[in-house]
Protein backbone atom coordinates (compact mmCIF):
# COMPACT_ATOMS: atom_id res chain seq x y z
CA UNK A 1 0.00 0.00 0.00
CA UNK A 2 1.04 3.78 -0.87
CA UNK A 3 0.30 6.90 0.93
CA UNK A 4 0.83 9.82 -1.55
CA UNK A 5 0.76 12.87 0.27
CA UNK A 6 0.66 16.50 -1.06
CA UNK A 7 1.01 19.78 0.19
CA UNK A 8 -1.35 22.45 -1.63
CA UNK A 9 -2.05 26.14 -1.22
CA UNK A 10 -4.28 27.94 -2.87
CA UNK A 11 -3.77 25.74 -6.54
CA UNK A 12 -7.31 24.74 -7.17
CA UNK A 13 -6.00 23.99 -11.20
CA UNK A 14 -2.90 22.36 -10.27
CA UNK A 15 -5.05 20.03 -8.10
CA UNK A 16 -7.33 19.50 -10.45
CA UNK A 17 -4.05 18.34 -12.77
CA UNK A 18 -3.04 16.51 -10.25
CA UNK A 19 -6.19 13.94 -9.88
CA UNK A 20 -7.12 14.11 -13.51
CA UNK A 21 -3.05 12.50 -13.93
CA UNK A 22 -2.94 10.01 -10.54
CA UNK A 23 -6.12 8.02 -11.63
CA UNK A 24 -4.39 7.00 -14.99
CA UNK A 25 -1.99 4.82 -12.48
CA UNK A 26 -2.19 0.92 -13.17
CA UNK A 27 -1.57 0.32 -9.92
CA UNK A 28 -4.69 1.06 -7.55
CA UNK A 29 -3.51 0.09 -4.12
CA UNK A 30 -2.60 3.79 -3.11
CA UNK A 31 -3.89 6.78 -1.16
CA UNK A 32 -3.75 10.00 -2.16
CA UNK A 33 -3.71 12.81 0.97
CA UNK A 34 -3.75 16.45 0.06
CA UNK A 35 -2.61 18.65 3.37
CA UNK A 36 -3.92 22.31 2.65
CA UNK A 37 -1.56 24.47 4.87
CA UNK A 38 -4.26 26.90 5.21
CA UNK A 39 -5.46 28.39 1.73
CA UNK A 40 -8.32 30.50 1.12
CA UNK A 41 -9.29 28.39 -1.89
CA UNK A 42 -11.88 25.99 -1.84
CA UNK A 43 -10.11 22.78 -3.13
CA UNK A 44 -11.39 20.86 -0.61
CA UNK A 45 -15.07 20.16 -2.90
CA UNK A 46 -13.47 18.97 -5.91
CA UNK A 47 -11.30 16.24 -3.54
CA UNK A 48 -14.77 15.42 -2.15
CA UNK A 49 -15.96 14.13 -5.10
CA UNK A 50 -13.03 11.50 -6.02
CA UNK A 51 -14.13 8.85 -3.83
CA UNK A 52 -12.46 7.07 -0.73
CA UNK A 53 -8.78 7.01 -2.08
CA UNK A 54 -8.70 10.40 -1.75
CA UNK A 55 -8.71 12.75 1.28
CA UNK A 56 -8.17 16.31 2.43
CA UNK A 57 -6.84 17.64 5.40
CA UNK A 58 -6.82 20.82 6.40
CA UNK A 59 -4.15 22.96 8.46
CA UNK A 60 -5.33 25.54 10.96
CA UNK A 61 -2.78 27.72 10.11
CA UNK A 62 0.18 27.98 7.27
CA UNK A 63 2.71 25.78 8.62
CA UNK A 64 4.84 25.57 5.34
CA UNK A 65 5.22 21.92 3.78
CA UNK A 66 7.64 20.24 6.25
CA UNK A 67 5.14 20.52 8.74
CA UNK A 68 2.46 19.44 5.95
CA UNK A 69 3.85 16.20 5.24
CA UNK A 70 4.79 15.14 8.87
CA UNK A 71 1.42 15.83 9.92
CA UNK A 72 -0.03 13.86 6.98
CA UNK A 73 2.77 11.36 7.38
CA UNK A 74 1.82 10.64 11.15
CA UNK A 75 -1.38 9.28 10.16
CA UNK A 76 -0.29 6.69 7.83
CA UNK A 77 -0.37 3.09 8.24
CA UNK A 78 1.03 2.58 4.52
CA UNK A 79 4.37 0.44 3.58
CA UNK A 80 5.63 3.72 1.74
CA UNK A 81 4.99 7.51 1.63
CA UNK A 82 5.41 9.53 -1.70
CA UNK A 83 5.71 12.76 -1.40
CA UNK A 84 4.70 14.87 -4.54
CA UNK A 85 3.73 18.63 -4.93
CA UNK A 86 0.58 19.94 -6.32
CA UNK A 87 2.12 20.71 -9.60
CA UNK A 88 4.29 17.60 -10.03
CA UNK A 89 2.63 14.09 -11.76
CA UNK A 90 4.27 10.97 -13.02
CA UNK A 91 4.48 11.06 -16.83
CA UNK A 92 4.03 7.26 -17.12
CA UNK A 93 0.82 5.41 -16.08
CA UNK A 94 2.86 2.30 -14.95
CA UNK A 95 4.97 4.50 -12.35
CA UNK A 96 3.55 2.92 -8.92
CA UNK A 97 3.37 -0.42 -10.91
CA UNK A 98 6.55 0.05 -11.34
CA UNK A 99 8.04 1.15 -7.98
CA UNK A 100 6.23 -1.44 -6.22
CA UNK A 101 7.74 -3.91 -8.41
CA UNK A 102 11.36 -2.66 -7.79
CA UNK A 103 11.47 -1.18 -4.75
CA UNK A 104 12.41 -3.94 -2.74
CA UNK A 105 15.21 -4.64 -5.08
CA UNK A 106 17.62 -1.93 -3.66
CA UNK A 107 18.67 -1.75 -0.26
CA UNK A 108 17.84 1.93 0.64
CA UNK A 109 15.29 3.85 3.18
CA UNK A 110 14.27 6.82 0.06
CA UNK A 111 14.26 7.27 -3.32
CA UNK A 112 14.65 10.40 -5.71
CA UNK A 113 12.78 9.91 -8.94
CA UNK A 114 13.95 11.29 -12.06
CA UNK A 115 12.53 15.30 -12.45
CA UNK A 116 12.05 16.93 -15.02
CA UNK A 117 11.01 20.88 -15.29
CA UNK A 118 10.37 23.01 -18.04
CA UNK A 119 13.70 24.94 -16.85
CA UNK A 120 16.16 22.14 -17.77
CA UNK A 121 18.91 24.07 -16.66
CA UNK A 122 17.92 23.92 -12.94
CA UNK A 123 18.35 20.46 -13.07
CA UNK A 124 21.68 19.93 -15.22
CA UNK A 125 23.81 18.35 -12.14
CA UNK A 126 20.91 15.81 -11.38
CA UNK A 127 21.64 13.88 -14.73
CA UNK A 128 25.40 12.68 -13.71
CA UNK A 129 23.42 10.76 -11.15
CA UNK A 130 22.40 7.07 -12.20
CA UNK A 131 20.45 4.26 -11.46
CA UNK A 132 20.93 3.45 -7.62
CA UNK A 133 23.38 5.95 -6.39
CA UNK A 134 23.25 7.59 -3.09
CA UNK A 135 22.36 10.90 -3.14
CA UNK A 136 22.97 13.18 -0.69
CA UNK A 137 20.28 16.01 -1.93
CA UNK A 138 16.60 15.62 -3.14
CA UNK A 139 13.19 17.52 -3.68
CA UNK A 140 10.36 16.71 -1.90
CA UNK A 141 8.41 17.07 -4.97
CA UNK A 142 9.15 13.83 -5.98
CA UNK A 143 10.34 11.46 -3.56
CA UNK A 144 9.34 7.96 -1.80
CA UNK A 145 10.19 6.79 1.81
CA UNK A 146 9.81 3.72 3.56
CA UNK A 147 7.61 4.87 6.30
CA UNK A 148 9.68 3.23 9.21
CA UNK A 149 12.36 4.74 7.80
CA UNK A 150 11.08 8.31 7.83
CA UNK A 151 9.49 7.63 11.05
CA UNK A 152 13.01 6.62 12.40
CA UNK A 153 14.36 9.45 11.76
CA UNK A 154 11.52 12.04 13.13
CA UNK A 155 10.58 12.85 9.55
CA UNK A 156 11.45 16.71 8.35
CA UNK A 157 12.62 19.88 10.81
CA UNK A 158 9.02 21.85 10.95
CA UNK A 159 11.15 25.09 11.93
CA UNK A 160 12.48 25.08 7.85
CA UNK A 161 8.45 25.83 6.52
CA UNK A 162 10.41 25.22 2.92
CA UNK A 163 13.17 24.78 1.01
CA UNK A 164 16.41 23.12 2.52
CA UNK A 165 14.84 20.32 4.54
CA UNK A 166 15.28 17.50 2.06
CA UNK A 167 19.15 18.58 2.11
CA UNK A 168 18.73 18.08 6.41
CA UNK A 169 16.89 14.76 6.02
CA UNK A 170 19.16 12.89 4.06
CA UNK A 171 21.93 14.02 6.64
CA UNK A 172 19.81 12.53 9.78
CA UNK A 173 19.55 9.21 7.39
CA UNK A 174 23.81 9.20 7.50
CA UNK A 175 24.04 9.24 10.89
CA UNK A 176 21.24 6.48 11.09
CA UNK A 177 23.28 4.86 8.37
CA UNK A 178 20.46 4.66 6.55
CA UNK A 179 20.53 5.68 2.71
CA UNK A 180 18.50 7.34 0.02
CA UNK A 181 18.80 6.55 -3.74
CA UNK A 182 18.29 8.15 -7.35
CA UNK A 183 15.72 6.00 -8.83
CA UNK A 184 15.47 7.33 -12.78
CA UNK A 185 13.02 4.34 -13.55
CA UNK A 186 10.26 6.82 -12.29
CA UNK A 187 10.02 10.26 -14.33
CA UNK A 188 8.18 13.03 -12.66
CA UNK A 189 7.02 16.21 -14.43
CA UNK A 190 7.41 19.68 -11.89
CA UNK A 191 5.86 22.10 -13.66
CA UNK A 192 8.19 24.83 -12.23
CA UNK A 193 9.05 28.00 -13.22
CA UNK A 194 10.70 30.50 -11.15
CA UNK A 195 9.72 33.33 -13.43
CA UNK A 196 5.98 32.76 -13.11
CA UNK A 197 6.11 33.04 -9.13
CA UNK A 198 5.03 36.13 -7.12
CA UNK A 199 7.15 38.63 -5.77
CA UNK A 200 5.78 37.43 -2.34
CA UNK A 201 7.21 33.81 -3.20
CA UNK A 202 10.31 35.19 -4.17
CA UNK A 203 10.98 37.49 -1.16
CA UNK A 204 10.20 33.83 1.05
CA UNK A 205 12.53 32.15 -1.31
CA UNK A 206 15.17 34.55 -0.43
CA UNK A 207 15.30 34.93 2.96
CA UNK A 208 14.13 31.02 3.60
CA UNK A 209 17.04 29.33 1.43
CA UNK A 210 19.73 31.66 3.58
CA UNK A 211 17.96 30.87 6.19
CA UNK A 212 17.51 27.59 5.84
CA UNK A 213 21.09 26.73 4.34
CA UNK A 214 22.70 27.95 7.76
CA UNK A 215 20.34 25.82 9.65
CA UNK A 216 21.82 23.01 8.07
CA UNK A 217 25.37 24.16 8.65
CA UNK A 218 24.57 24.69 12.25
CA UNK A 219 22.70 21.73 12.86
CA UNK A 220 25.05 19.02 11.19
CA UNK A 221 28.41 20.41 10.24
CA UNK A 222 31.69 19.78 12.48
CA UNK A 223 32.19 22.25 14.88
CA UNK A 224 34.94 23.51 13.87
CA UNK A 225 33.69 24.48 10.18
CA UNK A 226 30.51 26.17 10.85
CA UNK A 227 31.69 29.63 10.85
CA UNK A 228 33.52 29.22 7.73
CA UNK A 229 30.68 27.55 5.91
CA UNK A 230 28.47 30.17 7.29
CA UNK A 231 30.65 33.02 5.46
CA UNK A 232 30.99 30.91 2.12
CA UNK A 233 27.20 30.11 2.01
CA UNK A 234 26.53 34.22 2.18
CA UNK A 235 29.30 34.96 -0.11
CA UNK A 236 28.08 32.45 -2.64
CA UNK A 237 24.53 33.85 -2.53
CA UNK A 238 25.32 37.48 -2.98
CA UNK A 239 27.50 36.48 -5.72
CA UNK A 240 24.33 34.49 -7.23
CA UNK A 241 22.95 37.90 -6.43
CA UNK A 242 25.00 40.22 -8.54
CA UNK A 243 24.80 37.73 -11.68
CA UNK A 244 20.89 36.70 -11.69
CA UNK A 245 18.91 38.73 -9.18
CA UNK A 246 16.73 40.92 -11.30
CA UNK A 247 16.60 43.16 -8.23
CA UNK A 248 19.90 42.96 -6.42
CA UNK A 249 19.08 45.53 -3.64
CA UNK A 250 16.07 43.40 -2.07
CA UNK A 251 17.51 39.70 -2.34
CA UNK A 252 20.28 41.32 -1.03
CA UNK A 253 17.85 42.87 1.95
CA UNK A 254 15.77 39.46 2.14
CA UNK A 255 19.07 37.21 1.83
CA UNK A 256 21.09 39.31 4.57
CA UNK A 257 17.72 39.19 6.90
CA UNK A 258 17.74 35.27 6.42
CA UNK A 259 21.47 34.85 7.77
CA UNK A 260 21.31 36.92 10.74
CA UNK A 261 17.91 35.34 11.50
CA UNK A 262 19.48 31.94 11.72
CA UNK A 263 22.24 33.44 14.08
CA UNK A 264 19.56 34.50 16.63
CA UNK A 265 17.84 31.46 16.61
CA UNK A 266 20.67 29.28 17.27
CA UNK A 267 19.40 28.91 21.17
CA UNK A 268 16.25 27.56 19.74
CA UNK A 269 17.23 25.38 17.51
CA UNK A 270 20.99 23.88 19.06
CA UNK A 271 18.75 21.23 20.75
CA UNK A 272 18.11 19.51 17.46
CA UNK A 273 21.91 19.75 16.85
CA UNK A 274 23.55 16.25 15.89
CA UNK A 275 26.62 16.23 14.59
CA UNK A 276 27.82 14.43 11.24
CA UNK A 277 31.90 12.77 12.30
CA UNK A 278 34.46 14.77 9.34
CA UNK A 279 34.54 10.91 7.54
CA UNK A 280 30.45 11.33 7.42
CA UNK A 281 30.49 14.74 6.44
CA UNK A 282 32.84 14.18 3.96
CA UNK A 283 30.92 11.00 2.41
CA UNK A 284 28.04 13.71 2.36
CA UNK A 285 30.19 16.35 0.21
CA UNK A 286 30.84 13.03 -2.12
CA UNK A 287 27.54 12.66 -3.26
CA UNK A 288 25.74 15.79 -3.31
CA UNK A 289 24.96 16.87 -7.05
Amino acid sequence: MIDIIVPTYNRYDDVVKFIEEINKQTYQHFQVVFIDDNGSVDIETIISKEGHRFKYIKLDENRGQAYARNHAAKQSTADFLFFLDDDAWFMNDTALEKFVSEADTYECDGWMFDVKEPNKELLSLRIKKNNGDAIGEFVACACAFRRKSFEEIGGFLPFFHSYGEETEVVMRLILQGKKMIFLPLIPVFHNYEPGARSREWMNRFLFNSMRNDIYIVMLHYPLFLIPVYTLLKYFSRLIWILKVAENKFNAFRKTTAGLFYSIRSYHKIGKYRSTLTLKQFNYWLSIRW
